[in-house]
């Protein structure tokens, strides 16, 4: 007993792991996938606070920086305008929450109910107006702009709008970074190393401010050229180049900080997105085509979630990425869209049917899925006829496949068999009687009755394309249509007509 016990075990043990070989080697894209993101380690709590605590600090420090240097009070000043104006809602820049002083996540009661938020809506529109305030003031505000940052982040600021505030810096970067490589090419022909530059161009500025402009201006007079240039760039900003050359610096690594916090958490939540999608590919659309909406919504929750709420990570994630694969189900699994709240009612149609359907042993009709779901019978009868699946016409049918689905399907436009068979024979045989005419028989005959030409002709205009009269036209007809008769297959015609 104990040896078939072994048996058993050996057996399966090689069982598992030629499946795991089969895997490794399928180049299948969904097999590849899943066992890629099978190899990254799930988050434990402490792992997920973490990462929470290095997005929020780079978070904190990008906007520490924005703040101090005056960038983002265009982009402040417009929120604010629409907001007044109805045409921006402050949900779509702020989470929903109470616009509080940072909790420290390491002194946080993570299992603690977090507090109801108060008039959340005036302390959200609080903070945009201190910032704006904040930064038209005179003076010193590195540690005012230290403060604001911190209440920014607590209120969740979204990460479009946080790359909306980028954007003014990025402006001013972009054609300082330009003349940069300019200064390399001009630097290495008077004969300075390319890591030498690149040191001096980097490095942070000490206590004479710009000394580093000033020693590169020194090398020749196209590098001089090239400073003036960023010293007028800066200018329009007010804003010395050793003070950009720190900013720059610090929003670099702080980008890269958050860039690579938000991969890391996105990676190790990759199967939650699968294990979502996996019970709705019956739904329409592939595994991989689910997994990647999900994707989209697991990244969403990342740039929303808030640790100290107290919640796990996949608690909270779970719900956008069932919302965006949803949507996607409702966007793209049918070949005409059906609207969400249409979608919503065939969900509760479908279930409906099939508890009736387990219920009565049989399908039910329309007033009963109606009664059971709610919905009018109107829209129950509609939404039997919408959500149907489309099939192509180039399904191939049969067992030997040679014909497609296409080719059984009646075309009412198009003319039957039978009568494309009656006119060919038709054809033919007005085609033998004609030979029994005079070629001016023929072509008036032709002319008048449309046979072999695009229209019927009148009288007048066979007339004029003779040069003849119409009383003309109409004895040649009528000698004509004589002999058609006296024909001896004028018989046949007549069956046929």
């Amino acid at each position: 007993m104990d040896a078939k016990i072994g048996d058993r075990d050996e057996l399966s043990r090689a069982r598992v792991k030629r499946d795991a070989v089969a895997l490794r080697d399928s180049q299948d894209p969904t097999r590849l996938y899943l066992n890629e993101i099978g190899r990254k380690p799930l988050l434990s709590r402490e792992g997920e606070l973490a990462l929470a605590i290095r997005m929020d600090s780079a978070r904190t420090r990008i906007l520490f920086e924005l703040f101090r240097l005056r960038l983002c009070v265009s982009v402040i000043q417009e929120w604010i305008d629409e907001v007044v104006a109805e045409k921006l809602r402050l949900e779509t820049i702020f989470a929903l929450r109470e616009a509080q002083a940072p909790v420290d996540p390491d002194a946080a009661d993570l299992d603690a109910p977090s507090p109801a938020p108060a008039e959340p809506s005036s302390e959200l529109r609080d903070l945009l107006l201190d910032a704006l305030a904040m930064m038209s003031s005179a003076g010193d505000i590195d540690e005012q702009s230290r403060v604001m940052a911190g209440r920014w982040v607590a209120a969740r600021i979204d990460a479009l709008r946080l790359e909306e505030l980028l954007k003014p810096f990025d402006v001013v970067s972009e054609p300082i970074e330009g003349i940069g490589r300019t200064l390399i090419r001009v630097a290495s022909e008077v004969g300075m190393a390319r890591i030498d530059f690149v040191a001096t161009w980097r490095r942070r500025p000490g206590s004479s401010g710009d000394d580093t402009l000033s020693r590169l201006a020194g090398l020749s007079p196209a590098c001089a050229a090239s400073v003036d240039e960023v010293n007028r760039a800066l200018g329009c900003w007010q804003m010395s180049f050793g003070r950009y050359s720190m900013a720059r610096e610090a929003l670099s690594h702080a980008r890269l900080e958050l860039k690579t916090a938000k991969q890391e958490m996105t990676e190790c939540n990759l199967r939650l997105v699968v294990s979502v999608a996996w019970p709705l590919v019956e739904r329409g659309l592939r595994l991989l085509d689910l997994v990647q909406e999900g994707n989209i919504g697991l990244m969403r929750a990342i740039d929303k979630f808030d640790a100290s709420r107290g919640f796990r990570f996949g608690t909270y994630a779970v719900f956008w990425i069932r919302q965006a694969i949803s949507r996607a189900l409702s966007d793209q699994a049918h070949t005409i869209r059906v609207p969400v709240h249409t979608a919503e009612k065939a969900s509760q149609v479908k279930r409906a049917t099939q508890g009736l359907r387990d219920q009565l042993g049989r399908e039910p009709t329309h007033d009963e899925v109606s009664v059971k779901s709610g919905v009018p019978v109107e829209t129950v009868r509609r939404i039997g006829l919408l959500v149907r699946d489309v099939v192509s016409l180039d399904m191939k049918i049969g067992d030997d496949g040679d014909n497609s689905l296409g080719d059984l399907v009646v075309d009412r436009h198009s003319p039957s068999p039978d009568a494309i068979a009656a006119q060919s024979e038709l054809r033919r045989l007005l085609s033998a009687s004609m030979l029994s005419l005079s070629a001016r028989e023929e072509r008036v005959v032709r002319m008048r009755y449309g046979i072999g030409v695009t229209e019927m002709h009148t009288l007048e205009q066979v007339a004029d394309g003779f040069g003849v009269t119409r009383e003309r036209v109409r004895q040649i007809e009528v000698r004509a249509l004589s002999k058609l008769k006296a024909h001896r297959r004028s018989q046949d015609l007549a069956e046929l007509l």
